[in-house]
């Protein structure tokens, strides 16, 4: 393959098309944008005029660009012939490459839109994030899937979610409240005529704002689902689920406890006006993910696969990964259970078993197995939505037992707290 981008006899071609704005939208874009930075130009000119007539023009131009367009359905995205290749390695559209460690997540979704079926690509490196392709099948978009490697069973996948209102509604409530109670400062501070009480509080305000557009994410596995913000996580185990409510915005996780993990991708606002399926389509493709996700055969351990041998036992971590290296075959010591590899990855592969006993039995592998069996465990990893088990997976993928070590105790501690 060439740095241009050509296909060389590892890629396909599949037969797709491009999804992308329309002329009316790229009319809009331009009008909205262009309008500004024409007066910001005429205004460095030094004709003053000029920007006043274009930012009074603005407003007017912009609505009647919009309203014509959409009462003429000229908004809707427009499929385009690409040219489309994809390997293990990569995708190539229309002559532009896209590595495969570039692309965050691909997932296939129904448009009843346009007749066929999207094809999401995430590309971590592009402006706008996002390369669209429309496919008449469903069976050519899961070969593009596949061949990526990027199915549920060998990844997980990420969706950009409302942040702090996805994260927790706690949070989300007490961002509001602290607004409120600056806006009332400000109002009592003005109508008071105190300067000082009536400015202070609005960086908060501005603040506040700021951090409710702050996007989080959403990663989905095969174990579960983490939602991220600012550096916060929170994580669902799909076995602590017990049902699933999808809904226009986002999903519903329903744990046994009857408590509910929410996933929200929109507000409920875009989620109803939403005529050509800008956001529907991320939506379903969430929920789509999580069912397929849910939906996968338990891998339940054999009567030999006991979790016994990989619990730390109130060890240290650095004693706990010691013992893992004489947990396969004979015992030198009466004291230490022991196990097959073969039992051991059951323990790992079973997504129901405590993080403890499948962190153990990875590093077990990991000590007493050979670089296939590393590479194993490297994309059992690639599958985990839960970052601690993630973490401690490809740490032992890595042979690195001071990673290892590291990792384990991360597990153990959190865990206890």
């Amino acid at each position: 393959m060439s740095d241009a981008g050509e296909p060389d006899d590892t890629f396909q071609r599949v037969d797709v098309a491009r999804l992308g704005s329309s002329v009316a939208s790229m009319v809009l874009f331009a009008t909205t944008y262009g309008l500004p930075l024409l007066a910001a130009i005429a205004m460095a000119s030094g004709r003053p005029e000029t920007m006043g007539g274009l930012l009074l023009l603005w407003p007017p131009a912009v609505l009647l660009v919009f309203f014509f367009a959409a009462s003429k359905g000229l908004l809707a995205p427009v499929g385009r012939a690409a040219n489309v290749h994809v390997a293990p390695s990569g995708i190539i559209i229309d002559g532009q490459l896209i590595p495969r460690s570039a692309i965050a997540r691909a997932t296939i979704v129904a448009d009843p839109n346009l007749d066929g079926f999207r094809v999401v690509l995430d590309d971590k490196r592009a402006l706008r994030g996002k390369h669209t392709l429309l496919t008449e099948d469903e069976a050519t978009g899961q070969t593009i899937v596949t061949t990526l490697g990027l199915d549920v069973t060998r990844s997980t996948a990420a969706w950009s979610t409302q942040g702090a209102p996805t994260f927790s509604r706690r949070i989300d409530a007490i961002m509001i409240l602290t607004a409120i109670v600056a806006l009332s400062f400000c109002v009592t501070g003005a109508l008071m005529s105190w300067p000082i009480v009536a400015l202070l509080p609005v960086p908060v305000m501005l603040a506040v704002f700021a951090l409710r557009l702050v996007k989080g994410s959403a990663v989905v596995g095969t174990d579960g689902v983490r939602v991220e913000w600012m550096g916060l996580s929170r994580y669902c185990a799909f076995s602590d689920v017990e049902q699933v409510r999808p809904s226009a915005s986002g999903v519903r996780l329903v744990k046994k406890d009857k408590t509910h993990f929410d996933v929200t991708l929109v507000d409920e606002g875009k989620a109803t006006r939403d005529p050509y399926g800008t956001f529907s389509a991320e939506v379903r493709a969430l929920q789509d993910r999580i069912h397929q996700a849910m939906s996968l055969p338990l891998k339940a351990r054999g009567p030999g696969a006991s979790i016994d041998p990989y619990l730390r036992h109130d060890r240290s971590a650095g004693d706990w990964l010691a013992s893992l290296r004489r947990v396969f075959g004979a015992a030198s010591n009466l004291r230490v259970a022991t196990t097959t590899e073969e039992a051991a990855w059951q323990v790992v592969l079973d997504q129901s078993t405590a993080d403890e006993a499948r962190v153990g039995a990875a590093a077990a592998i990991a000590v007493n197995g050979d670089a296939n069996s590393r590479e194993k465990l490297r994309a059992v990893a690639e599958t985990v939505a839960d970052t601690r088990v993630r973490v401690a997976l490809e740490a032992a993928a890595t042979g690195d037992e001071q990673a290892m070590v590291e990792a384990m105790a991360n597990v153990v501690a959190q865990k206890k707290g």
